[in-house]
């Protein structure tokens, strides 16, 4: 069964100063509270130290991960 899931995206660099102003103030509305409340998280995959690169590039190349692979720059 569907949920019916709606993703939508932009790419800001072509718009008006006014629409960038707006698709900020909608996330800041919409989408900021449903990430505070945990509603709305991102899907991570793993989280890897820098050094770990290749392996992490090596990750993404196998196109098995779901989520997201993070480098942490700390």
């Amino acid at each position: 069964m569907s949920k019916r899931l709606r993703l939508f995206g932009t790419v800001l660099r072509p718009r008006t100063r006014e629409e960038k102003s707006a698709a900020t103030s909608a996330f800041v509305a919409e989408v900021v509270p449903l990430l505070a409340s945990g509603a709305v998280a991102p899907v991570i995959e793993t989280v890897l130290p820098l050094s770990d690169a290749e392996q992490a590039y090596e990750l993404l190349a196998s196109d098995t991960t779901f989520g997201k692979v993070i480098l942490d720059c700390r």
